[in-house]
């Protein structure tokens, strides 16, 4: 019981370090490279309300994601996420993809890890 203790620990340790390291990266290889090429075209798509911590995500949620079943292309943060495609490249399609799944394994593996662990234990 110990030994799964540690390793679910272990598991949401890393990915909350990945997530941490993988937010500033896409902060400013991502983020900042592509605003630049909007705001250079008049194009800025990203709502005022967005704060500068919260710009990361929601890049990488416009710029991962399709459009389609969870991204439906209307959002309050931003206004045309194809825009926002346009201007990714490859690399930087991939850094959002780190964001993204550090975080949603951050999450499968509280919950998912430590909810069974608790009811083995009583």
């Amino acid at each position: 019981m110990d030994t799964l203790y540690l390793i679910v620990g272990l598991s949401c340790a890393f990915s909350i370090l990945s997530f941490l390291i993988a937010w500033p990266v896409v902060g400013w290889f991502v983020v900042r490279p592509i605003q630049k090429q909007l705001r250079a075209n008049k194009e800025d798509v990203t709502s005022d309300w967005v704060i500068f911590l919260y710009k990361p995500w929601v890049y990488a949620w416009a710029i991962f994601y399709p459009i389609g079943r969870f991204n439906n292309g209307t959002s309050h943060f931003y206004s045309n996420p194809d825009r926002m495609k346009a201007y990714a490249s490859k690399t930087q399609w991939w850094l959002c993809a780190w964001m993204i799944v550090s975080i949603i394994s951050t999450l499968l593996i509280t919950f998912l890890g430590l909810g069974p662990i608790s009811m083995l234990r009583n």
